[in-house]
């Protein structure tokens, strides 16, 4: 016997527990404790996790304690901060003790079913989740630690959990056996998988070789088998990675999360085997004993039970009790080896059975005192549990042919599993083309069903017509048919879906009937997709396409960039893409006298955002252009690894010169306008230096002709009054043109102070109107005045209102003819006040309407009929209403008369109603 056979149990666990420590301690100080590659202590969770799940209960706070000085001499050995190694040891040990109280796991008898699997998976993510975010709230305290990222720290975490935990979880299934030479082609496989993997790490592909080998060993071998082979992988990827230089931009963690994948995908599997396995034992149990009437069936068949170490009568049909020679009554309570010779170790056999060390017995035995010598006995286990486990004992001739049909059966509802869970189409036919079955997938695939297809002809249903006849002669031949190829197959409705098959012939055992076996991808859509993409690619004709591999190597050149730079694109595939590249302006970007295609793309690479800038490129004659390029990084199909470059370019030589001569253009045109702006400024401050030279001399004119009018000099003729008179207006025109011209200064340059306050519109406008009666006397006017009976109110200066209301009143009367009408409204409109000066005078020509505000500005009309002004009435009565949030518009027609519209936002205050004094 082996020496470790004779150590007890709680030796042996002793001894397990020790070498998990050390296995935890390597574990812990095999990677990096910082940096995006490293994995730091964390890839010890799983290893920790077994130490504290194999240790009893009332020990594990004991433990805990020597598992902790290893952990944390680990690290200090290679080379972490004191501060650092205790709280990642405290870490470690706190996140263990937690996983081990989430699961409150029975070594090896809790990872059996595929729902513990859910909540063993569920536990080892939120446990990776609070590691990472602990760890990188830890860096963000810590700046000597500031490399340790959520990534790193969460996928070790997870990857060591759920890699070695199964170890201590899980256990040898009854019904899952391989012969040892099975298992030694598998591990081999799994091992050459690997290694092709590794030495070829640019075909993507390869690295899912290992999966169908994980998978063989799941369904074959059972998650006891699985759990040490994926043990194993993490152990080797994590210390040779450890060991080996990595790049900044991958390490550890990514192989971490391709050993998880490969978890996610295997342990399932043998889980969902482990349990088809025992339903399968149930399944023939229930036919055996139950469906097939145990007690009229013509097998021979007892229940038997052990008891004190033998295996003693319970139960028995009458086809055994007529075997044995005895009845009903007679046989429970019997000891089997009293009636029957069993092997002198059957209490041996037993235990096995029990412990899983043997699926059952079957073996060759006689009757004692009875003339059957030749029996077949065959002992299955019914139920372990409680203190007299119960076994069901077949007795008969017929054991071999029994076991055949129960394989078959067993293998036929296993193919059945796989065709009905198989996503792919799965078709049968026979060689002449009839369709004898197929899967559900395939079936909905092409819009039938089942029963739809089975019995009819492939040719006939699946074929486009121009190919059934080729069909049907293939079918018909004698030649086999392509192992792998491109199909066209119809719909139900018609539709024509492209579809790659693989075919093999199946041959029955008497190689009589032949069968084709097709299996089928939908890969329409694919195709589609690749063929729209090459399209827009090879269509691009003025927009170069060039992607290239890791190390520059050119390997997609479009259309658009064969005509940018003059080159085929299969001259140039596999050239250095940094060729195209002006050599001053690629030292220039990379600030080195030796750039190389890294410095190129150092700036994609580090910020993961593509980048746009100017080049210059080099045709194939030697040319220079200047194009606009835009690089990125082409990843894998998880977005994690770089697998190439994207070139984006489009020749911008003439869009380039165009811009420069329009910001050329642009900065002469701001010089103008500075230039007119000053000159404008010049112009504003003549006018009001003008103005008030102006209304001095004027103010005292006026003043003076006053003092003559009221004889203060003595009496006055009638021809002096007279001339006084012309004095006393004309002085009043000027001083009125100087008003305007200093208010109109005062307005452009915003120099105009005004104070607002809640005014009534209503009496503006009865102010507006008196201050302009003296204007119409003489003349046959009518002035109309339309005003509400309840305020207007708007926030405003009441002065200047007045001035811009009296100046549209002036302008109607001036423009108006004799027998003419001027009308001044006041209304409101929504939350606007609204003020409406209309007359039916002489009107504005269409041409000159949009010119009416401007400064200085007096129609030809006005001067034609010598109508007196300045041109500035209009221009003041703009700037007072935009100054007061307003609005003005002026409609007008040649001879018809002009109205212009106010509008001012109405002003927030109550005031009580008022007669408008209209």
């Amino acid at each position: 016997m082996h020496p470790a056979a004779g150590l007890t149990s709680a030796l042996k666990r002793t001894v397990g527990v020790a070498l998990l420590i050390a296995l935890a301690t390597i574990l812990a100080a095999s990677g990096p404790f910082e940096a995006v590659k490293g994995t730091g202590p964390w890839a010890a969770t799983g290893a920790t996790f077994m130490v504290l799940a194999l240790s009893p209960k009332q020990a594990r706070a004991v433990i805990c304690v020597p598992l902790a000085l290893c952990l944390c001499i680990g690290l200090l050995v290679v080379g972490v901060r004191p501060i650092t190694s205790v709280w990642a040891t405290l870490m470690l040990v706190l996140v263990s003790w937690s996983l081990v109280v989430a699961l409150s796991p029975i070594p090896g008898r809790y990872l059996n079913q595929l729902r513990s699997l859910g909540r063993f998976t569920l536990v080892g993510f939120v446990a990776a989740l609070a590691t990472g975010t602990i760890s990188t709230l830890y860096a963000l305290y810590s700046p000597a630690h500031s490399g340790i990222t959520f990534a790193p720290v969460a996928a070790s975490t997870l990857a060591s959990f759920l890699l070695l935990s199964p170890l201590v979880l899980t256990t040898k299934r009854q019904g899952l056996s391989a012969h040892p030479a099975e298992v030694a082609l598998q591990v081999g496989l799994l091992i050459a998988a690997l290694a092709t993997a590794s030495t070829l790490p640019n075909v993507e592909a390869l690295d899912w070789l290992p999966i169908p080998v994980l998978i063989w060993a799941a369904f074959r071998f059972g998650e006891r088998i699985l759990a040490f082979e994926l043990a194993a992988l993490y152990l080797t990827t994590t210390l040779l990675t450890a060991a080996a230089p990595t790049s900044p931009t991958s390490g550890n963690w990514v192989a971490e999360i391709y050993l998880i994948l490969l978890f996610a995908i295997s342990m399932p599997v043998a889980l969902v085997s482990s349990e088809r396995s025992d339903a399968l034992r149930g399944i023939r149990l229930s036919a055996r004993v139950f469906k097939q009437s145990y007690y009229h069936s013509q097998m021979p068949i007892a229940l038997v039970k052990f008891v004190r170490g033998q295996l003693v009568f319970e139960d028995s049909n009458a086809a055994a009790e007529r075997l044995l020679g005895t009845s009903s009554m007679s046989l429970p309570g019997q000891p089997v080896s009293g009636l029957v010779s069993l092997p002198n170790d059957m209490s041996k056999i037993v235990h096995e059975v029990l412990d899983g060390v043997r699926h059952g017995w079957e073996g060759h035995a006689s009757l004692i005192d009875a003339h059957l010598s030749d029996l077949s006995l065959t002992l299955s286990l019914l139920d372990r549990h409680g203190s007299e486990p119960q076994f069901s004992l077949t007795i008969h001739d017929l054991s071999a042919e029994s076991e055949v049909r129960a394989q078959l059966e067993e293998e036929r509802n296993y193919n059945a599993a796989v065709l009905a869970s198989s996503p792919c189409m799965i078709l049968v036919t026979t060689p002449n083309g009839t369709i004898v079955d197929c899967n559900l997938a395939g079936a909905e695939m092409l819009g039938y069903t089942e029963d739809e297809l089975v019995g009819h002809e492939y040719y006939d249903v699946l074929a486009p017509p121009e190919q059934r006849e080729a069909l049907k002669t293939a079918f018909m031949g004698d030649e086999p048919a392509p192992s792998q190829d491109e199909t066209i197959m119809l719909t139900k409705s018609g539709e024509r879906r492209l579809m790659f098959y693989r075919q093999a012939e199946f041959r029955s055992s008497t190689a009589t009937d032949v069968l084709l076996v097709f299996t089928a991808l939908d890969i329409t859509e694919q195709r589609q997709i690749s063929q729209l993409s090459q399209q827009l690619v090879d269509s691009a004709t003025t927009v170069a396409f060039i992607s290239t591999d890791l190390d520059g190597r050119v390997t997609l050149f479009n259309t658009g960039a064969e005509t940018l730079l003059g080159y085929s694109s299969t001259g140039v595939t596999g050239h250095d893409f940094t060729d195209f590249l002006s050599p001053a302006a690629f030292t220039g970007y990379a600030a080195s006298n030796n750039p190389t295609f890294a410095d190129l793309v150092a700036h994609v690479v580090s910020g993961g955002i593509p980048e746009t800038r100017d080049w210059t490129w080099i045709r194939a004659g030697g040319a220079a252009i200047r194009v606009s390029m835009t690089t990125s990084v082409v990843t894998d199909p998880f977005g994690h690894k770089p697998v190439g470059f994207l070139f984006v370019a489009r020749d911008v030589s003439d869009a380039r010169r165009s811009q420069e001569i329009v910001v050329l253009a642009l900065k002469r045109e701001r010089e103008a306008v500075n230039r007119l702006r000053a000159l404008d400024r010049v112009k504003d401050d003549f006018i009001s230096t003008v103005s008030h030279e102006l209304r001095t001399p004027m103010t005292s004119i006026i003043g003076t002709t006053e003092m003559l009018e009221d004889e203060l000099g003595g009496p006055l003729t009638d021809g002096q009054r007279s001339m006084l008179d012309i004095i006393s207006r004309n002085g009043e025109r000027l001083l009125t043109l100087a008003d305007d011209l200093l208010l109109t200064a005062k307005l452009h340059a915003n120099k105009e102070q005004q104070s607002e306050d809640p005014v009534d519109l209503r009496d503006v406008a009865i102010e507006s109107k008196e201050s302009i009666v003296a204007t119409v006397n003489g003349r046959s006017i009518a002035m109309n005045i339309d005003l509400p009976s309840t305020p207007v109110m708007v926030t405003a200066s009441h002065f200047h209102l007045e001035r811009a209301i009296s100046n549209l009143l002036s302008n109607a009367i001036k423009f108006s003819l004799e027998g003419g009408e001027v009308t001044l409204g006041v209304t409101i409109i929504g939350k606007e006040a609204i003020v409406e000066v209309s007359d039916n005078g002489i009107g504005i020509p269409r041409d000159e309407l949009e010119n009416v505000f401007d400064r200085f500005h007096r129609s030809p009309n006005a001067e034609e009929n010598a109508i007196q002004g300045t041109g500035l009435g209009l221009s003041i009565v703009k700037s007072i209403v935009e100054s007061h949030r307003g609005s003005i518009a002026l409609t007008s027609e040649l001879n018809k008369g002009t109205t212009v519209r106010l509008a001012f936002p109405l002003a927030n205050v109550r005031v009580p109603v008022q007669p408008s004094g209209n």
